[in-house]
């Protein structure tokens, strides 16, 4: 997200602590500065029989991966948005055979994970 997106804030400089943002305008609780898509996302190892991989909302039945049978999802839109990233680690699992724990899943990409060429970085897993 760039500043000029950003409404009632503005950038200014503070000498000996450097650049910052300040309001505008009067912010009350519940007030929504600025909103980003996650950069990444992992579900939590106890919710992931219980979420969506995709939306992360709990649903009473979620339909898994056919390949690797670990990403659940609460219906085709959410699978098929989640493919471009799913994929790599779709192929991680099943050479692999079992999903790391969260940490692994977030701080790794699969190359390291699972020593598979053509997969980098962090953020695959999502």
């Amino acid at each position: 997200m760039t500043i000029g997106k950003m409404e009632n804030v503005e950038v200014f400089t503070s000498e000996g602590k450097g650049r910052g943002l300040k309001a505008t305008k009067e912010f009350w609780a519940s007030d929504v500065i600025f909103a980003e898509r996650a950069y990444s996302a992992v579900v939590f190892d106890s919710l992931v029989n219980f979420v969506c991989h995709t939306c992360f909302k709990r649903q009473e039945k979620l339909h898994h991966c056919g390949q690797c049978k670990f990403a659940r999802y609460c219906d085709r839109t959410c699978q098929k948005d989640a493919w471009v990233n799913h994929k790599k680690e779709c192929l991680a699992v099943k050479r692999y055979g079992k999903v790391p724990n969260e940490n692994i899943r977030s701080e790794l990409g699969p190359a390291e994970m699972f020593g598979i060429s053509g997969c980098q970085g962090a953020g695959w897993w999502q």
